[in-house]
């Protein structure tokens, strides 16, 4: 299992008649390694100067908010030197993130297959692109009476980023989710965790705590640190602020949370530190309730005609 800290995976294309440079991601791109990717990029764009250049998400299953500062400053570069970039082939994960972003507005999104690599396919049509920030949200109560409980802790390491939001979806598979509901909850697990390691202790290292518990059909998680704390919670939370420009931050951590999650609650303190709570209901399997009833049932026969006996 790759999580980010080995040897970037990644092929690339380049199309000298069309001046085309296809880069096929083959990562997971998070704060791990999206450094790693982002240098290896800007060599090959400054190697060829091309006049197109198409990020292939094929290979890609998980992307968060550091994707979007990647593409962004990738779109900037490429705009200097006068050529056009392109996204391809984004699982719906990363079409979310997109749409809430506002990216597809100004990058185009195109479909490639394998036989018509050398080719632009057609564009899909934009769609009417709309931000989820700045919702609000019901209180998530954590103090209530819980089926399960789990409990981690880890250094404020981006390598452990991946850890923490593959130990949260192995926790809730218990619930059946669908993969839609398990990206979704991984996804805001990561945003929280990279807020933590970048924003609460920067360069410095500490403890980043995580609590998942299950109650029925709902997840709750907290993920908190004892770094430097949040000045304006409710600037941070609006969409497309950073603090961190300079390292292209995409701004978009909180609202990726709030569109992922059902409710989101910040607490922050200067000095102390931030504790962010998720929560998000899991959609009940139809087909599992009713074969849990069946079983119920029989038991309920089995247990009065042993009582009978």
């Amino acid at each position: 299992m790759n999580l980010g800290y080995q040897k970037i995976k990644m092929k690339i294309t380049y199309i000298k008649k069309d001046k085309r440079l296809i880069f096929e991601i083959e990562e997971d791109i998070d704060e791990c390694c999206v450094q790693k990717i982002r240098r290896r990029i800007d060599n090959e764009i400054q190697r060829y100067m091309p006049k197109e250049v198409i990020f292939d998400f094929s290979n890609v299953s998980f992307m968060d908010s550091a994707g979007i500062g990647l593409i962004i400053g990738r779109y900037k570069l490429i705009n200097m030197i006068g050529g056009e970039l392109k996204i391809a082939n984004v699982n719906t994960q990363i079409q979310k993130i997109f749409e809430m972003s506002g990216i597809l507005k100004i990058i185009p999104e195109v479909k490639c297959t394998e036989k018509k690599r050398s080719q632009v396919c057609n564009a899909r049509k934009k769609s009417d692109l709309r931000c989820a920030g700045g919702k609000i949200r019901r209180r998530c109560n954590m103090t209530k009476t819980y089926d399960n409980e789990m409990k981690i802790e880890f250094l404020s390491k981006s390598k452990n980023e991946a850890f923490a939001r593959i130990a949260v979806a192995a926790f809730i598979a218990q619930l059946d989710p669908t993969v839609e509901e398990v990206a979704d909850i991984k996804t805001a697990v990561s945003e929280a965790v990279t807020n933590a390691i970048i924003h609460g202790y920067e360069e410095k290292i500490g403890i980043v705590k995580l609590i998942c518990k299950i109650a029925q059909n709902e997840v709750f998680i907290e993920i908190s640190d004892t770094g430097k704390g949040i000045e304006n919670i409710e600037l941070a939370r609006k969409p497309l602020y950073t603090s961190k420009s300079n390292l292209e931050r995409s701004g978009m951590g909180f609202t990726i949370m709030e569109s992922f999650m059902d409710n989101v609650e910040v607490d922050s303190v200067l000095g102390v530190g931030t504790k962010v709570t998720m929560s998000k209901k899991i959609k009940i399997n139809s087909s599992r309730e009713k074969q849990k009833d069946v079983e119920n049932a029989n038991n309920l026969v089995n247990t009065g005609v042993r009582g009978e006996e």
